[in-house]
């Protein structure tokens, strides 16, 4: 760091109200943002999620984000004394342990942080700068009050360096004072005193230089975090403050402009502690004082649209009832701005008496819980509520609109927390009770409406409920909505086997999101995106976007939305037949299944995933527990099958397959080929005929099957489907190369047969030589790359060219290409 001028340098003065985790690390991500990747929106996203991150999530978030930046960045964190909270504490060491090398941190605090510092003062990573090495020498005090132009003698000066210490921060505050003085030498004498008070000496001396109004000005707004004249001539009942804000600012006062128009300034938080600690002493003897303070500073945000400062200044004031009901007609608002962290914080503040008493602001209460996952506590608070919520409202509309929103959060809780899909039953509304609701609790009921369709197989049913959820979301501009409604009528839209319509949908939300804006809630969108190109047999974009999914979901880590990211990782690594990897995405997947409510159709899919999986390789212990385990209903022939019985006889069906019982297959699948055709259910449909066809011999009895298989999917863009029974179609595929799509299919497949073939003649380290070739790396970086010396590389290329009967790189990469190796 010898020459400073290779440096960005970015500072961070921290205070009280940042021992906070999610407000610490929202600050951190603040000061990083003009210099790296690091947003932060993201970390606010992520605090908006469901469940709140731990610190070691978020450290590497930050450490993930600066490692891609190629800038050297000095990072200065300025009275970290100020911070106590335990996890703060595990977090920043967690990010100083894996601060990558174009990184510095500079930690400035009063006393050492808990951290465990010996390790890094053995491991050499630790440069200490203690008080005195912090303290200005005689000729660097002098240095810097060459630019003062004050008028004082050689003796004057050795008394405010003696006094001071060479503490440059009691040096500032010493001149400021000194501005004011008419007898300098006087008040530098009155300086020698105990070096401890010294900071408390001169800042009061500072304002004790300032007229009555301008004190009292500045401790009355040091309530505020930010200052805004209209907002401060409104606390102080002047109507002078932009010209008093401007002055302050002006002579270094201790006060900051954020903005080049001067509209909002903030104090120096040292400064504004001590505004403070005058202020409670004022209110000593009239404790209301501080209470009527908040509550006109809350009544101007509150008139301003900024309800989040006004609901947390009613808080303070204890004006609990201005606080609920603001929160009460803005938690519909603040959920479409993510900020579901803050609304759960604000109703733990609140008196219970008060969510108990005011059945509305109790009812947003669970609506909060709801949607933050945590099914089981909403459903007892509602349960709560509705037995002794008080019941009295000023007209039988304000009492018929509350009942309404009871169904409608009674409805998302029964499928939210559906555990049996049999017992599903949710509650219809009439277009006059709809009529009662807002346009966001109208589309939470079609929602639900819509997923109970899906759940229990009435795809058309679902389709124009979440059809009618995503009017709604462009109708409100609300980007959840949208997500949400894209997301669940996609996946609606395949299993029709409208994928060209599916595709549409998703890269319409996907295009006008900005990922910077909202990335938790696109990364489910991704992962179901994801899912689709890999229907198409589009691995490389498969796995783009899924990693995009995965990425994105750190922010927004609702359990569903995760575990169908790592379940759509796993399907790709099983089509690329890297089981053992497919596995450790399996037990991700269900990782999250244990941490929160997931869906049945979510859970059955990937149980069964895994299920097909120990198929393939050969567990048949495992295969047959499940099994027997898994209870079949009884279905009628007439009689639609739910989404997840469904789901379980298809993976029946295999095992029995696999077992050469044809009866037990065909038995297993009547039911479900007959409510596919019945329903359209066009990709469940294909995976019957498929199974069926390899039940069926000979060779003649399964082609009509497998041909009409092919007919309907083919032309709809399916792939992977057949790929999956590729060894039921290969020999009969060659006959109905006049079917949409049949042609590309057998050359697919014939490529996939000569990368296999190449594949057993190669190693998978020569692989990944011959990969990282054709990515133009030399042997030196493939070495570093692999984690080899640059002679294995050599030795890996040449068994590649004698393998592949070439000479040169050129040649071998070619080969590879045509392969499809690379």
């Amino acid at each position: 760091m010898s020459n400073s001028q290779e440096f960005d340098f970015a500072w961070l003065s921290l205070d009280p109200s940042d021992d906070n985790l999610e407000r610490f690390f929202m600050v951190l991500a603040y000061s990083l943002e003009p210099y790296s990747s690091v947003t932060s929106e993201l970390i606010r996203n992520l605090f908006s999620a469901p469940q709140i991150p731990s610190s070691s999530s978020l450290a590497g978030i930050l450490i993930n984000q600066l490692v891609h930046s190629q800038k050297k960045l000095v990072l200065v964190i300025d009275d970290y004394h100020l911070i106590h909270n335990s996890a703060i504490h595990a977090g920043m060491f967690e990010f100083i342990e894996h601060l990558p090398s174009n990184f510095h941190l500079v930690l400035s605090s009063r006393s050492d942080p808990p951290f465990p510092l010996h390790r890094l003062r053995a491991r050499g990573q630790m440069i200490e700068v203690r008080e005195a090495d912090l303290r200005f020498s005689g000729e660097e005090f002098e240095n810097f009050l060459v630019n003062q132009h004050l008028n004082l003698n050689e003796h004057e000066l050795t008394i405010l360096e003696e006094s001071t210490e060479g503490w440059i921060a009691g040096i500032r505050l010493a001149l400021l004072s000194l501005q004011h003085q008419a007898d300098k030498a006087d008040f530098i004498r009155k300086l020698s005193g105990n070096t401890r008070y010294i900071m408390d000496y001169l800042t009061a001396e500072i304002l004790d230089q300032l007229d009555i109004r301008t004190r009292l000005f500045l401790i009355k707004t040091s309530i505020l975090e930010r200052l805004n004249p209209s907002l401060c001539d409104h606390l102080t009942d002047l109507n002078n403050s932009h010209t008093i804000l401007q002055d302050l600012c002006r002579t270094n006062c201790f006060l900051f402009s954020l903005d080049p128009e001067h509209e909002w300034f903030r104090f120096h938080h040292l400064f504004r502690d001590l505004l403070q600690f005058y202020l409670k002493q004022q209110c000593l003897n009239d404790p209301t004082a501080m209470h009527f303070l908040h509550n006109k500073a809350a009544d101007w945000y509150a008139s301003h649209g900024f309800f989040e400062q006004a609901i947390s200044h009613y808080i303070q004031s204890e004006e609990f009832s201005k606080a609920g009901k603001l929160v009460e007609e803005t938690t519909f608002k603040l959920f479409e701005q993510g900020r579901l962290h803050s609304l759960l914080n604000w109703f733990d503040l609140l008196p219970r008496a008060l969510l108990e008493s005011r059945t509305r602001l109790g009812l947003m209460r669970i609506w909060a819980i709801a949607f933050a996952g945590d099914i089981v506590n909403a459903a007892e608070l509602l349960n709560s509520l509705m037995v002794t919520g008080n019941r009295s409202f000023p007209t039988l509309v304000d009492e018929q609109n509350l009942n309404t929103d009871i169904q409608v959060i009674c409805n998302f809780l029964e499928v939210s927390g559906c555990k049996n899909v049999q017992t599903l039953f949710l509650t219809e509304l009439s277009k006059s009770e709809l009529q009662l609701l807002t346009a966001f609790v109208q589309s939470v009921y079609y929602w639900s409406i819509g997923y109970a369709g899906r759940l229990q197989g009435d795809l058309l049913r679902a389709q124009t409920n979440f059809e009618e959820v995503l009017r709604l979301g462009h109708q409100m501009r609300n980007l959840w909505t949208i997500v949400t409604a894209s997301a669940d009528l996609g996946i609606v839209l395949r299993q029709q086997g409208k994928l060209k319509q599916a595709e549409a949908i998703y890269l319409q939300t996907l295009q006008m999101i900005p990922e910077i804006s909202a990335p938790g809630y696109v990364g489910r969108l991704e992962s179901f995106y994801g899912s689709l190109m890999l229907e198409y047999g589009m691995v490389s974009a498969a796995e783009i976007y899924v990693e995009k999914a995965l990425r994105h979901n750190q922010y927004w880590q609702n359990p569903n939305h995760c575990a169908h990211a790592w379940l759509t990782k796993a399907a790709i690594s099983i089509f690329l037949h890297k089981y053992d990897a497919a596995f450790q995405e399996l037990d991700q997947a269900e990782e999250w299944i244990r941490k929160g409510t997931v869906t049945p159709n979510l859970s059955a899919v990937i149980t069964t995933t895994r299920v097909k999986l120990f198929l393939k390789t050969g567990n048949q212990k495992s295969v047959l527990s499940w099994l027997e385990n898994t209870i079949f209903q009884p279905v009628p022939d007439e009689k639609n099958i739910d989404e997840v019985e469904e789901i379980n006889r298809l993976t029946a069906a295999r095992i029995y397959l696999a077992q050469n019982d044809t009866d037990k297959t065909l038995h297993v699948l009547r039911s479900v080929e007959n409510t596919a055709r019945r329903f359209s259910r066009i990709s469940t449909l294909i995976e019957a005929l498929l199974i069926q066809a390899q039940a069926f011999s000979p060779r003649t009895n399964s082609l009509p099957l497998i041909r009409k298989a092919l007919e309907i999917g083919l032309p709809a863009g399916f792939r992977k489907i057949f790929i999956d029974d590729r060894d039921a179609i290969s020999s009969i595929l060659p006959d109905c190369l006049e079917i949409e799509g049949a042609v590309e299919l057998l050359a697919f497949l014939q490529k996939e047969d000569r990368q296999k073939a190449t594949q057993t003649l190669l190693s998978q380290r020569e692989i990944d030589v011959l990969r990282l070739m054709a990515a133009g790396f030399t042997n030196p970086q493939i070495g570093k790359k692999l984690f080899v010396s640059t002679g294995t590389v050599k030795a890996h290329s040449a068994a590649i060219f004698r393998k592949l009967d070439v000479t040169n790189r050129t040649e071998a990469i070619a080969v590879a290409k045509d392969k499809g190796l690379v």
